[in-house]
């Protein structure tokens, strides 16, 4: 602190550091009287020293962000969570980070999301308002910055449901007919039959899995990480940056080996025979790369992996996924097609085309094993324990359509087995 004379008035100076540790300075002033401010100034330190007197904040938007995604989201979530939160907070900077956090309102909030609705999907609109509105709540209860939360004034913006479903059983067969002869094979039985999410498929290894007992067990997930952050993990990190899967060295993200969705995704499961025999084949042509490829084949254990043992990109097996479908639709609407046209020219042809496989989600097709569990009575536990959710209660939640459609199953089942002769029909 220091008193400084500026024109015909004293000011106390007083320097400080925020609740960011970042330098600031405050003046007081105090008049035409010197020691009115050399007064000031003891008084002031002496209030702060106690606790007693609160210093206005000048921190503005975009540095509280900043500094709330590096201390209470970085340390917390997971690495691809904290990168999405990354990116909302980069949108919002850009229009409301100039802001002062402590004049921050409704009003700015709401300015914003009209606009950036109209620049972005409903979604992601919608997830910069969660991302936002979780932070200036941490603003008033963490950091005692606000006094309260403008963001609870602006309703979020709506956003759309995602286009989920799941597959006939007749449509997998088909499914699983076209991918046979594609890298993704294996991929897509553990996704249709087993139930696995995208990442826990990629981040399988042989160590995981016991093949004579039938068993999985689901320890990793593969995902994609900002590759800066990943070059400041520390040794002890819960992820594993895979290098070598690296297409440069200048990529902005890297392939890395973590921990499950959840603690309650981290278990076994019992894998069909059909499944069982096609890793055992996949197993062996590994071997046979392996033995092939000597030491030019990185041996880093993934059961869905490339040639040189390298694993599969989750985003290449979505990629190749749709392609697969795509080609196959394609070749159906160019089958219709030629039947039109012998229609047109009075050729008749009795050739049914199927109809087009929809172009669902890879995580459908969990949805799709899911439903077939559940279409074939299985217990709603043991569909639970199967998907690895936290608890039956919201496995029941997610497919309540099914079990709704399941309904009049056991009225078709009484009619079944106490099945009479219709005396109306009996006196026609």
């Amino acid at each position: 602190m220091s008193v400084v004379k500026k024109g015909e008035a004293y000011y106390a100076v007083i320097y400080y550091r925020d609740e960011f540790n970042v330098a600031r300075k405050k003046w007081i002033k105090a008049g035409p009287s010197r020691k009115e401010a050399e007064r000031l100034e003891r008084q002031f330190r002496t209030d702060l020293e106690r606790g007693e007197v609160s210093i206005p904040q000048k921190i503005t938007v975009s540095e509280y962000l900043t500094r709330w995604l590096e201390d209470i989201i970085r340390p917390n979530r997971r690495p691809s969570t904290y990168d999405n939160y990354r990116y909302a907070i980069s949108a919002v900077s850009d229009m409301l980070g100039d802001i002062q956090l402590n004049k921050l309102t409704p009003i700015n909030i709401r300015k914003y999301f009209d606009a950036a609705q109209l620049k972005v999907k409903p979604t992601t609109a919608h997830n910069h308002y969660a991302v936002l509105n979780a932070a200036l709540k941490d603003a008033v209860t963490e950091y005692k910055l606000l006094a309260m939360n403008p963001c609870e004034a602006v309703p979020a913006p709506r956003k759309n449901k995602p286009k989920s479903g799941a597959y006939t059983v007749e449509q997998v067969q088909k499914i699983l007919d076209l991918m046979q002869s594609t890298e993704i094979y294996i991929c897509i039985l553990l996704g249709a039959l087993c139930g696995l999410r995208r990442g826990e498929i990629c981040g399988l290894r042989w160590r995981d899995v016991d093949l004579d007992a039938r068993r999985a067990y689901i320890r990793h997930s593969l995902d994609r990480l900002p590759a800066e952050y990943a070059r400041a993990m520390s040794k002890n990190s819960e992820h594993t940056p895979l290098w070598d899967c690296v297409k440069k060295e200048t990529s902005a993200t890297v392939l890395a080996l973590g921990p499950t969705k959840t603690e309650e995704s981290e278990n076994s499961i019992v894998l069909p025979d059909f499944v069982v025999r096609e890793m055992r084949e996949l197993l062996q042509e590994q071997e046979w790369h392996k033995n092939q490829l000597g030491t030019a084949y990185k041996d880093l254990d993934f059961v869905c992996s490339w040639e040189d043992g390298t694993p599969f990109d989750p985003d290449f097996v979505y990629k190749k996924f749709h392609k697969v479908l795509k080609q196959y639709n394609a070749e159906l609407g160019k089958k219709r097609r030629k039947i039109e046209e012998l229609a047109a020219m009075g050729t008749p042809c009795d050739e049914k085309v199927p109809d087009d496989l929809p172009l669902l989600r890879i995580h459908d097709l969990r949805h799709t094993a899911a439903t077939m569990m559940l279409q074939a009575n299985v217990d709603i536990k043991i569909v639970s324990r199967t998907l690895r959710h936290s608890r039956s209660s919201f496995t029941r939640d997610v497919y309540q359509h099914v079990l709704e459609d399941m309904q009049e199953r056991p009225a078709a089942v009484m009619d079944t087995i106490f099945k009479r002769s219709d005396p109306d029909a009996a006196n026609e």
